[in-house]
């Protein structure tokens, strides 16, 4: 009889997307090879791709695995089942997911590495009749180290014995890729320099890092007048260590609060956690507490209640340029058990993160929406700060998935507890803690009950109407003034960076806009140049209007170099710093900002949205909101919940240690509700109105949304095809959601692409993304190079 093939499904990297058929080899048993790299042929190159699925029911002819470059799984059963889960949820093929879910160097030919710590160890265990050493001893012959491929010629019995014992180590070895210099830094290993050193070059190096402390690289090659090949040679030699600049630094030698008593509602919140923790159960709780209320404390103690438990956990922030607060506070505690990850590390360095997790090396990881992904074991806490957080979701390359929503299934699938934070939470989230199906959590107090700052509204238009004004009101003027009198911070945030948000011919009134989006060109003076904030397209200041060749120009709006240059005319001694894409777009730049507003350097911090969370500065007395209501203009369901939010969270920097805290809020529309419940921080309020108009439109929570784009170069194209996949996907829905569309896209072409939308609305999801999963994946729709199709589930940005 001839016997069964043993099938298994593997998804290649970088090749077709879904997942091919294999036959594996004899020799290894099929609970060996689930979630393990393999090379396979196909056609007649050799890919990598990983065993998705065991016993693949397929009757076709089938290849054989080539090779296992690994001797262990690189995904779990668990995180192959959490990695399908996204790609069925978010529409996108298992291949995909699973390159974003492994760091980088994982989909790329890297073998695993075989290190014998001690070789004179192992011999004396091979000579006390240790059979795993003796093996190993013979397998090696005169070799010094062995391949994973060549070591699982011994039995894995053996394998976990030699390893157990520590006899063997494996690792994947990643080269350190190419990185500025500033972002390495440079230490010596030494505590003294040696009397007997020869070189007089590597004696400066160790005289300047021992008297001066950790240097980057190129601050110390002009110190000490070397070059790079001089410096890379006292590494090689063992006396420095060449490492990747930390992530911040300078942290307070001891936080302020590490003794901070916790108030009742902190108690109890920890305590409710804590139980869930210690049970080893599924819970979500929504921790909605007001700005300045010590939830960084919570996290705190829930973190040390997990690790108290034998477990680990991850808090994701929404932007690692912002999160310095949580990691000094996490770091004076948790030292090297914390390790922070974010995508402006290297690959090296952010693959040595996910060994160290994977191996149980670390009890925390921090970072953005990708830390989520971190293979700790014995997860039991995962915290989502600033759960209402837009950049929490990923928009583009596929998938488009939500931190905030995976961390709950993630959080359901370990049963582990999940802790999503927030001043002002989403409609959504909340919605659900009202509903049950996560577990409310409530701080209304300020730490030490600081009372909230006073917010005072002021009109625009009658400050436009007063000479010499404009958006730098006599209001916010004079409290900037008396701020600065008794020593204090202030914080003015303008979300609209560069000079001018728009370009006008005077003469004729053309708009200049750019060549590749249907948006307006952003007059940046500092360039003397016109920028596209969507696609990065660039032009000179033009000499004339294109239409009318006339050489006046009107200026429109404000951004933040035009307000630094009133700011700065208006207070001409006072220190002051711009935070925005453009000033801290070189290296270190963000974190010298940071640092020298924080040191009282500097008195006046001027920035978009950027300054308006994350940051708790002790003498920022402060916060004028030069523009409060830009953002209620988008034509997006979410444009009054995103203005709260933002009003909000910036007023909330204000008063939060030294000085009663005060606000200026400059608004074109004073009387609008959204402005006058943000004045009152009246986020229940703002919650009820907002619900009851979602209820009555249809917008989530009470549907979810399906946003399917079409993108072509030819708008008449974009629409046909919408069109045709609007009537497609309407036949197969009938009855099950609402189709609307196509229409085009509030921001109608971008990067050259003309663009049209078509909105599923339903109840009933699952069902649906299964239809429209079949709809939109016919061959023609994959492989039509004049179009782009693309779905967005659950989507955030609706332009």
């Amino acid at each position: 009889m001839t016997p069964t093939p043993r099938l298994v499904e593997v998804c290649v990297f970088d090749a077709v997307k879904k997942p091919l058929t294999y036959r594996a080899p004899d020799a290894l048993s099929l609970s060996e090879i689930l979630g393990r790299r393999v090379i396979v042929p196909l056609g007649r190159r050799k890919m990598l791709g990983v065993v998705t699925a065991l016993d693949a029911g397929y009757s076709g002819p089938v290849r054989d695995i080539d090779s296992f470059p690994d001797l262990e799984p690189v995904l779990s059963a668990a995180e192959l089942e959490f990695c399908r889960f996204i790609a069925d949820y978010y529409l996108t093929p298992l291949a995909d997911v699973l390159q974003s879910y492994l760091p980088q160097p994982l989909s790329a030919r890297l073998n695993q590495r075989v290190a014998i710590p001690s070789h004179a160890a192992l011999i004396a265990a091979a000579a006390a009749g240790d059979p795993a050493a003796a093996a190993l001893v013979k397998l090696l012959g005169s070799r010094k180290q062995l391949s994973a491929a060549r070591l699982s010629e011994l039995k894995p019995a053996l394998r976990t014995s030699l390893r157990d014992a520590g006899l063997i180590s494996l690792d994947w070895q990643v080269k350190r890729g190419r990185l500025d210099a500033e972002m390495l830094q440079v230490a010596a290993t030494l505590q003294e320099v040696p009397p007997d050193l020869k070189s007089s070059v590597t004696r400066r190096l160790l005289e300047q890092l021992i008297a001066h402390g950790p240097t980057d690289l190129a601050a110390l090659r002009r110190l000490t007048r070397t070059s790079a090949q001089q410096v890379f040679a006292a590494e090689a030699a063992g006396l420095l260590s060449i490492t990747e600049m930390p992530p911040f630094f300078n942290p307070p030698a001891a936080p302020r609060d590490l003794n901070l008593v916790l108030n009742a509602e902190q108690t109890a919140a920890i305590a409710t956690v804590t139980a869930t923790i210690s049970a080893s159960a599924f819970a979500a709780f929504l921790l909605y507490g007001v700005t300045g209320s010590g939830k960084t404390e919570v996290y705190i103690e829930c973190i040390k209640s997990a690790i108290a438990a034998g477990r680990r956990a991850i808090v994701i922030v929404p932007e690692i340029g912002l999160s310095q607060a949580i990691f000094y506070r996490l770091a004076a505690i948790f030292g090297d058990r914390l390790a922070l990850i974010h995508s402006r590390m290297s690959a090296k360095s952010r693959f040595e993160i996910w060994q160290r997790a994977r191996s149980g090396r670390l009890d925390i990881v921090l970072g953005p929406r990708s830390a989520l992904f971190s293979p700790l074991p014995d997860l039991g806490l995962i915290i989502v700060d600033e759960e209402h957080d837009a950049s929490l979701k990923q928009e583009s390359p596929p998938p488009r998935y939500h931190a905030r929503d995976l961390a709950v299934v993630r959080a359901r699938q370990l049963n582990c507890a999940v802790i999503l934070g927030s001043a002002t939470p989403s409609v959504e989230s909340y919605h659900n803690a009202l509903a049950g199906k996560y577990r409310l959590l409530e701080l209304t107090q300020r730490v030490d009950a600081r009372p909230l700052p006073l917010v005072r509204r002021v009109d625009l238009r009658r400050s436009f109407e007063k000479r010499g004004h404009g958006y730098l009101s006599a209001e916010l003027r004079e409290q900037i003034e008396v701020t600065l009198a008794l020593s204090g911070q202030a914080m003015l945030l303008l979300n609209r960076r560069g000079f001018a948000p728009s370009v006008h011919c005077f003469a004729c009134g053309h708009k200049l806009t750019c060549r590749d989006c249907d948006v307006a060109l952003v007059y940046h003076k500092i360039r003397h140049g016109m920028l596209c904030h969507l696609c990065g397209y660039t032009e000179p200041y033009p000499d004339s209007c294109p239409r009318c060749h006339s050489n006046l120009f009107l200026y429109r709006g404000i951004g933040t170099e035009k307000m630094e240059e009133e700011l700065r005319r208006a207070f001409p001694d006072v220190p002051l710093l711009r935070m925005d894409l453009d000033s801290t777009r070189k290296e270190g730049s963000f974190r010298e900002i940071f640092e020298k507003f924080r040191s009282g350097q500097a008195k006046i911090l001027l920035g978009t949205q950027m300054i308006a969370k994350g940051f708790d500065f002790p003498d920022v007395a402060l916060v004028g909101i030069i523009t409060a209501d830009t953002s209620l203009e988008l034509p997006d369901f979410r444009a009054r919940e995103r203005t709260f939010q933002l009003l909000t969270q910036a007023s909330g920097r204000a008063g939060r240690h030294n000085f009663a805290g005060q606000v200026i809020l400059q608004t074109l529309y004073p009387d609008d509700k959204t402005v006058l419940l943000a004045q009152e921080h009246d986020y229940k309020s703002f919650y009820e109105s907002e619900i009851a108009e979602r209820l009555e439109l249809g917008f989530p929570p009470f549907v979810r949304l399906i946003l399917v784009a079409v993108e072509s170069a030819d708008a008449a194209h974009a629409q046909k095809i919408g069109k045709e996949i609007r009537d497609a996907v309407h036949g197969r829905l009938t009855g099950l959601a609402r189709v609307h569309g196509p229409i085009a896209a509030p921001i109608h072409k971008r990067r050259s692409f003309f663009r049209f939308q078509i909105l599923i609305k339903t109840k009933r999801i699952k069902t649906v993304l299964k239809l429209v999963a079949e709809v939109l994946n016919v061959p023609e729709r994959q492989t039509n190079r004049h179009q782009r199709v693309i779905v967005d589930v659950d989507p955030v940005d609706m332009m």
